[in-house]
């Protein structure tokens, strides 16, 4: 289906319009690397983050120009049964200004660039969903991006050195000493079981290595899954976890959402009562 300007003076907001200029700002470095980590943001996350003004007009109004010079790329998914909300990408030329905030080179920015497919950037409005509300209530605590976390390790076993690729959706990093790092799995209900085991078979070799230690100090590793699904899938999720052996915490988002993460909302493998994010349990 093609696209083409509409009449008059009124905007396509498909479109870009490529006479636009701008003198790029300290704030639209900000935009473009939290895109970048993220993969796809909205508007309001954009502003829940800190990347744009709390004003909606004015974070609108900022968008569209760095949508026009090419800066941000944007995609609109449906909310509502007559509604759309525009989901942002970034755009081929905020590549350069990535490579210098990040250190990391064009190729490897472009690789992890976000795609415009509406299951993919579904999936990323729910981890910026997640990060937004774990900073809420633990505004001490750090963020890390599936981007920032993303990296390779091995593992010696009896068939030799193994690689492997460690990629949580995202993780919570605590300040405080001898604190943990948490790693999400946001769940939303559409990912097969054999495929949800193979990501905690993943974690279950992560942690049995020494790339936790290597990254994060003497931190403690946890995992956790966030569903939009309910107690039957948490069930699934859990024997799929149990059967990989991996001690996983498990929460749905609406439980996330009202409680925050340190509530006693998270069912763990083995045990009848539900705990708080951080507590050490014995099994």
């Amino acid at each position: 289906m093609s696209v083409s300007h509409l009449g008059g003076n009124r905007r396509n907001r498909l479109v870009p319009d490529s006479r636009v200029r701008i003198a790029i700002q300290s704030r639209d470095r900000c935009v473009a690397v939290e895109v970048f980590l993220m993969r796809a943001l909205t508007r309001r996350h954009l502003q829940a983050f800190g990347a744009l003004p709390r004003s909606a007009s004015v974070a609108n109004a900022r968008l569209r120009k760095l949508f026009d010079a090419g800066f941000v790329r944007r995609a609109f998914v449906p909310r509502g049964a007559y509604s759309t909300e525009a989901v942002y990408v970034i755009g081929r030329a905020a590549i350069a200004e990535i490579v210098a905030e990040t250190g990391m080179s064009a190729s490897e920015v472009q690789r992890l660039a976000g795609k415009g497919v509406p299951a993919f950037l579904e999936h990323c409005i729910l981890c910026a969903e997640v990060r937004e509300i774990c900073q809420r209530f633990k505004p001490e605590a750090k963020w890390l991006s599936e981007v920032e976390c993303r990296h390779e390790f091995s593992l010696r076993s009896a068939r030799g050195t193994e690689q492997f690729i460690f990629k949580p959706d995202g993780a919570l990093l605590s300040i405080e000493a001898e604190a943990s790092v948490c790693f999400f799995e946001i769940d939303r209900g559409c990912v097969g079981i054999r495929q949800f085991e193979h990501a905690c078979r993943t974690y279950a070799r992560y942690f049995a290595s020494s790339a936790l230690q290597t990254h994060y100090e003497s931190r403690r590793g946890l995992a956790a899954c966030v569903t939009t699904g309910g107690e039957r899938r948490i069930r699934h999720l859990m024997q799929a976890a149990e059967r990989a052996n991996l001690p996983m915490r498990f929460a749905t988002f609406q439980e996330l959402r009202c409680l925050g993460p340190d509530a006693p909302i998270w069912r763990l493998n083995g045990l009848s009562e539900p705990h708080g994010l951080d507590v050490e349990v014995q099994r």
